[in-house]
């Protein structure tokens, strides 16, 4: 009787073991973009609508991490010749979903216009003026709504799926240890 019980539990084992590779498969590294339209409701740049491009790593953002954004490009003037590099760009990073974006982007010192934050989460734009020289803190001239495209794949993607190494390493050490328990009972 021990000895059908023993091999049931391994029959089991083996079969939740080999579902379990094979369902949850890890993506190989998968650049992601979207775009997005920018329309200024209020302040002096109300009626002006901008529209941009950014980049991520969709593997990063769907384990729920925040990832940095990879590109970005933004057609408001005040953005105009920067590039990710630059020391203006206080935040650039990806939450969760592919239109949580967080990107905020302060050109100068004191008093410098041409500030802005895009926020994904409430899909809003407020631009303004720095008003010290402490990060993340500049006045609000006016707001504007979000409108995020449809993500899409840059490379990656699809037919990339691979087991995860940890998976394989854990289904390795089980059948090791289903091994020695075989022996060691003489089965």
């Amino acid at each position: 009787m021990r000895l059908n019980s023993t091999r049931a539990g391994i029959v089991v084992l083996l079969l939740f073991t080999t579902v379990f590779v094979v369902a949850m498969p890890a993506r190989a590294d998968e650049v992601d973009g979207n775009t997005f339209t920018v329309t200024v409701t209020t302040g002096p740049e109300m009626g002006d609508v901008f529209t941009g491009t950014y980049s991520f790593d969709e593997t990063v953002v769907g384990m729920g991490l925040f990832t940095p954004v990879l590109s970005f490009s933004f057609s408001d003037p005040a953005y105009s010749g920067q590039t990710l590099a630059s020391a203006a760009i206080l935040q650039a990073t990806v939450v969760l979903f592919p239109d949580n974006i967080g990107f905020l982007f302060e050109p100068g010192s004191e008093f410098t216009d041409g500030s802005f934050f895009i926020d994904g989460f409430d899909s809003t734009f407020h631009y303004g003026t720095e008003l010290s020289d402490n990060p993340g803190f500049f006045l609000d001239d006016g707001v504007g709504t979000i409108a995020f495209g449809t993500p899409f794949v840059i490379s990656g993607g699809a037919g990339t799926n691979m087991p995860e190494p940890s998976s394989l390493l854990l289904l390795g050490c089980g059948l090791l240890a289903l091994a020695g328990r075989i022996r060691l009972r003489g089965v």
